[in-house]
């Protein structure tokens, strides 16, 4: 809500800078999404709605993205996410080394995967993934891929995908202090992996491990 705040007294300023706007038009999609609360995400439509014929703006294309994906994860409809994807790759088309539109895309990515239960759409999402780290490593992408490498490696079974997994919660979880208490959603996921983990090379440990998380 304050980046909004912030949007919007800099909107009064700098009506016409289209920066501020793909930024407000962002931060209430991420508001949309976080509170399902479709006002919110129709709103950002509506900011960038007169910008979207012949945009040519990274920053718009990433706005409209993150429109679509909170489309898609209010009503849990796969379409909004593949939307939610060319927005990204129209903005990915305009420079390839920005890391947030990887990382974006990665995760609508992700999410469609979760709704369609493909592995074609896992390998997708694990190779955004890849990407956005190359670029840049931080916690949120680590943890994102983590999960990612979870849902699959579960799907499918698959124990490299479940140790990597395991590898990248740890890397998350030691590049973001107090992460036990800051995303506890990580702690959870990383206890489930090291269970998994533990079911496929029979590891005491690792059960041991998974429970202190847990409690």
């Amino acid at each position: 809500r304050s980046a909004i705040e912030k949007c919007s007294k800099a909107h009064k300023y700098r009506p016409k800078n289209v920066r501020v706007i793909a930024s407000w038009a962002t931060s209430l999609a991420k508001l949309g999404t976080l509170t399902e609360n479709l006002e919110y995400i129709h709103e950002a439509l509506n900011k960038i709605d007169p910008y979207l014929e012949n945009n040519k703006n990274l920053e718009i294309f990433y706005a409209h993205g993150m429109c679509n994906s909170a489309l898609g994860s209010y009503y849990k409809d796969i379409d909004y996410h593949y939307q939610a994807i060319e927005a990204f790759q129209e903005g990915v088309s305009l420079d390839r080394s920005h890391g947030p539109l990887w990382l974006a895309m990665a995760q609508s990515s992700y999410d469609s995967s979760l709704l369609d239960h493909d592995e074609k759409s896992y390998d997708r999402s694990l190779k955004f993934f890849e990407k956005a780290i190359a670029l840049k490593k931080t916690s949120v992408i680590h943890s994102g891929y983590a999960k990612c490498l979870l849902s699959y490696g579960e799907m499918i079974h698959d124990q490299s995908l479940i140790q990597e997994a395991v590898f990248h919660f740890e890397q998350a979880i030691n590049l973001q202090s107090n992460a036990a208490y800051i995303h506890p959603d990580w702690m959870y996921s990383y206890a489930v992996s090291l269970e998994l983990l533990a079911g496929f090379i029979e590891s005491d440990s690792n059960y041991i491990k998974a429970i202190d998380i847990l409690n």
